[in-house]
């Protein structure tokens, strides 16, 4: 639990308000790499940012799962 906190407030610090009047859209894309990275961290192989219609970008990614 606490790296889950520890992390959680990494994450919540950046100010990544998807709205470009309220964080500039370099915060929005560091927020986005810090999640691909800690995805990355735990085994997800091919993990990918996704421009989105409002260019924002979606963490994209699979593990492989025995089931």
């Amino acid at each position: 639990m606490p790296q889950a906190r520890e992390e959680l407030s990494e994450l919540v610090a950046i100010p990544s308000v998807a709205d470009a009047r309220l964080s500039p859209p370099s915060e929005f894309a560091r927020a986005a790499r810090w999640v691909a990275d800690r995805f990355a961290g735990v085994g997800f192989d091919d993990v990918d940012l996704v421009e989105t219609t409002d260019s924002s970008a979606a963490v994209v990614g699979s593990r492989p799962s025995g089931d």
